[in-house]
């Protein structure tokens, strides 16, 4: 790895949460995921043109609204940080995966960089996404790619 990836990992690890012990990660990890999921829920009932059902095509609706948002400054009206919303989308990827395909599951680990730090994700056979820090990636914002969160999850899940 580069010292840039390195430093870069690092920072990433330092950010996630402490526990004593797995059994203790899962439990406030898998509390927080509920949270999210439910701040999300709540935030669509102020929302045109997302309902938040757990479908696929939900995640195409996410990502206009979320650059609706950004595009107005909209997340004061809703009385949320731009943060908080985008880490309550990835808590709702995970919700879409774990909803639609089959063997897919919640799941928590160690953070590969920084031990007794931890993060929740969804996992599918071998493929195993880390959504307890997610966020958009830049070219999604500027409106670059649209649907990155619905392309994402049928490269990596619909199969």
């Amino acid at each position: 790895m580069s010292r840039e990836g390195s430093l870069t990992a690092k920072v990433h690890g330092d950010k996630l949460p402490a526990f004593s012990s797995l059994s203790d990660a899962r439990k406030n990890l898998f509390a927080l995921r509920d949270a999210r999921i439910a701040t999300l829920r709540k935030l669509a009932d102020c929302a045109a043109g997302f309902d938040a059902d757990g479908t696929p095509e939900s995640l195409k609706q996410l990502e206009a609204w979320h650059g609706d948002l950004l595009r107005v400054g909209g997340f004061k009206v809703l009385k949320t940080t731009r943060e908080e919303f985008e880490l309550s989308m990835g808590a709702y990827f995970g919700y879409v995966v774990v909803s639609t395909c089959a063997n897919a599951r919640w799941h928590v680990e160690q953070g590969a960089f920084r031990k007794g730090r931890y993060e929740f994700g969804v996992k599918r056979g071998l493929m195993s996404m880390m959504l307890t820090s997610y966020s958009l990636p830049l070219a999604a914002e500027a409106g670059r790619k649209h649907d990155w969160m619905y392309r994402e999850f049928r490269r990596h899940f619909e199969r």
